[in-house]
């Protein structure tokens, strides 16, 4: 079954090292799918469109299929990969002020966002 943890963000001293804390209180807790093909399954059919454990099945059988004779896991791991990302996305729907947010993006406003510059300093886009 998922587990709900708060939203991890590195310490402010940006170091590799630097333990992760919870940083925004208010925000929703974060469904997190373990990466294995029955966790991304279960949660595949209790969240996700109908059809899409099937599909699921069917991409990792013929991806594991392939890995027996070329004893590569590449095959299945980008498959399981993907479905436990689809799966993700099924499990943290994006809130109506982040579906507003997409939106404005999509129509080429970049007002109120923000990026990181090649020298790491955060700037406000638009």
């Amino acid at each position: 079954m998922p587990t709900r943890t708060g939203h991890p963000g590195p310490r402010s001293d940006h170091s590799r090292w630097s333990a992760w804390y919870y940083w925004d209180v208010d925000a929703p807790p974060v469904v997190q799918i373990e990466r294995t093909g029955p966790a991304v399954l279960r949660a595949l059919a209790d969240l996700a469109p109908a059809g899409s454990c099937a599909a699921f099945r069917t991409e990792i059988r013929a991806a594991l299929y392939s890995a027996q004779d070329e004893l590569d896991l590449t095959g299945p791991d980008a498959v399981l990969t993907r479905w436990w990302v689809i799966a993700s996305v099924a499990a943290n729907p994006l809130s109506a002020d982040e579906q507003a947010a997409l939106k404005r993006v999509r129509a080429g406003d970049l007002g109120g966002l923000y990026s990181r510059s090649t020298d790491s300093v955060w700037e406000r886009c638009g």
